[in-house]
């Protein structure tokens, strides 16, 4: 395929128009049009704008041997038209940086992702619940799997986790396998810690079904049996049964009876929002939806402001790759800036890096018994 016919695939596929490209990019409609028809090539300049209004590496332009993956993008609540077709690609773009940082530095999971799929199809809440205890056995997440599931999923399973501005009108997560990047998955930054959290765990489900799951569709929809599971299992894995119960038991007061404020606090003990609790103590109690929904709509009055942390665009992990890409000599300053563009390191901080001291390994002495 040639550079023209590569632009022009790369614009379509954002559902661009030649006209919003010239606005982007300040490259004349005219200019545009003879690059992707092959009457003349852009100068190293333009392609590398272009690569980089495309979200595509410049590789990808100039390597015909260059394959992209092209799992479809599973979207809770899909965005609309460009929208989603732009956060597509720069999702996209993040996992292919992040997996060459991984390769750069010679990083290695501790544990595979691929150790936790499912392989038979999860045809009822009994199953969506047996799934959440067994990840919670699996992945060592303890009685409150909320406090650690992020940091598991990142530092041990090498799952790809990244925060974008999705928006509040609906729009909260995604995620895509593939079997060069791993599992990735995008969280809204429009939305509390708590929220964000309940839609990792969600996204996790779909992750773990991945490879048995009908990807003819690439969109959840609120009255799918997939996402029907999938909120069930995400909140049995974030409230484990037992441990919940023990919790709400023992907040009772003489009268059997627990406050809003005490249910309150056990929703901040398990990392979830007042709503997301009294939906699990339905399932765990045997309340009707009517009662649940009753018991929701008095909450409102009961919530206490909660300290929310703003999450940063990077994940703790690939910032750290990035520093140990640059001071190993794997990039370049100017590669290391670009990957961290949207957190704006200068090239001061870039110098810093390279002069920070980093302690050696430690010898651990083998074991002579």
């Amino acid at each position: 395929m040639s550079i023209g016919q590569r632009l022009g695939e790369a614009r379509e596929g954002l559902n661009l128009t030649l006209k919003q490209v010239e606005d982007q990019s300040k490259i004349g409609i005219s200019s545009l049009s003879d690059f992707e028809n092959d009457k003349r090539e852009p100068s190293v300049t333009q392609l590398q704008h272009l690569a980089d209004l495309y979200r595509k590496p410049i590789a990808y332009f100039l390597d015909e041997s260059f394959v992209e993956s092209r799992e479809a993008v599973l979207w809770r609540n899909k965005p609309a038209s460009p929208q989603c077709e732009l956060l597509e690609a720069e999702f996209r773009q993040l996992a292919r940086q992040y997996h060459n940082l991984e390769s750069w530095t010679k990083s290695r999971p501790v544990n595979s992702f691929k150790n936790l799929f499912v392989n038979e199809p999860i045809q009822s809440y009994p199953e969506a619940g047996k799934l959440a205890e067994r990840v919670i056995r699996e992945m060592g997440l303890g009685d409150y799997p909320g406090a650690v599931l992020y940091k598991t999923l990142e530092e041990v399973y090498d799952v790809k986790i990244f925060h974008m501005d999705l928006g509040g009108d609906g729009t909260s997560s995604a995620c895509f396998y593939d079997d060069n990047y791993g599992a990735v998955i995008i969280l809204n930054t429009a939305h509390k810690k708590w929220r964000r959290n309940f839609d990792l765990a969600h996204e996790l489900f779909h992750l773990l079904i991945w490879k048995i799951r009908n990807h003819s569709a690439n969109q959840c929809l609120e009255g799918d049996q997939e996402e029907k599971f999938s909120q069930h299992f995400a909140g049995c894995l974030l409230m484990p049964a037992a441990r919940v119960k023990e919790c709400t038991e023992s907040a009772k007061d003489h009268e059997g009876k627990v406050s809003f404020e005490k249910l309150d606090d056990i929703a901040n003990l398990f990392d979830v929002s007042l709503d997301a609790l009294i939906w699990r103590l339905k399932n765990i109690y045997h309340f009707t939806s009517a009662e649940a929904g009753e018991m929701a709509g008095e909450s409102a009055f009961f919530k206490r402001p909660r300290k929310d942390e703003e999450p940063i665009y990077y994940p703790d992990r690939y910032i750290a790759l990035a520093k140990e890409a640059l001071r190993m000599g794997e990039i370049s300053i100017g590669r290391y800036l670009d990957y961290l563009k949207f957190i704006k390191p200068t090239r001061k901080d870039a110098e810093k890096v390279l002069s920070a001291h980093v302690p050696e390994p430690i010898q651990v002495p083998s074991d002579s018994l």
